[in-house]
């Protein structure tokens, strides 16, 4: 494995404690984040940002998307790339984001 996979491999655990935290918000609070927000993960010698994307998508009847994502950067310019996210109404209904969805904004 290379040391950028082996990189973000190390920085999963925080990515998904972002995630679980997030989707147990309620739905004011979601709305209330800032449209993004990133802090850099060291792992393994290199950084990791852990970037998180809200956006109220009005064409989806209001509802908030969350997507929080990983990048590790090679020494190459090469990178990896993990992302995960959540829909939540504004009933505070939440759904896993399919791939496809993922950078789906208003």
């Amino acid at each position: 494995m290379s040391a950028t996979a082996s990189a973000l491999e190390t920085s999963l655990p925080q990515a998904l404690e972002v995630l679980a935290r997030l989707r147990a918000m309620p739905y004011a609070q979601l709305q209330a984040l800032p449209s993004h927000d990133t802090k850099e993960i060291s792992a393994l010698g290199r950084r990791v940002p852990l970037t998180t994307y809200a956006d109220v998508l009005e064409k989806h009847g209001c509802d908030i998307q969350v997507v929080v994502q990983l990048v590790a950067h090679g020494r190459l310019g090469f990178s990896r790339v993990w992302a995960r996210g959540f829909r939540m109404s504004i009933q505070s209904e939440s759904r896993g984001l399919l791939e496809k969805e993922l950078y789906e904004y208003s």
